[in-house]
């Protein structure tokens, strides 16, 4: 059984697109990631989300980079914020930078994807 498993193993290794990551993976990665310090103060919401990436590659020693795929309008990334956080995870960093740049947050295999939230349908006009 031991040697199956290292055969297993050894095939498997030799594979890397076999092994797909999934977005509990990637979430799981950035919540390991712990930023001391992060103070941002009139920053752009486009620049807060790169200084959250080169924090993420830099805490990682390059092991982790931090994919970004932002699906929203530019007047979005214009936006300024400001916060000051300590003691972080990455993870926690992007959620609070994304709800005062008032977007969502996916974690998907691969990528972090910020989106606009979808637009609210007005309500269908009353009856006469």
């Amino acid at each position: 059984m031991k040697l199956l498993a290292l055969f297993l193993v050894a095939i498997v290794g030799s594979f890397p697109f076999a092994l797909a990551q999934s977005p509990s993976a990637l979430r799981f990665q950035l919540d390991r990631l712990i930023i001391p310090t992060l103070n941002l103060q009139d920053a752009s919401f486009d620049s807060a989300v790169d200084f959250i990436g080169q924090k993420t590659r830099d805490l990682s020693g390059g092991k982790v980079a931090l994919n970004v795929v932002k699906a929203y309008p530019k007047p979005v990334g214009d936006r300024t914020i400001s916060l000051s956080l300590s003691g972080v995870p990455v993870s926690t960093a992007l959620d609070y930078v994304a709800q005062l740049g008032g977007v969502t947050v996916d974690y998907e295999a691969r990528a972090v994807v910020l989106r606009a939230p979808a637009a609210v349908p007005p309500p269908p006009p009353s009856a006469p």
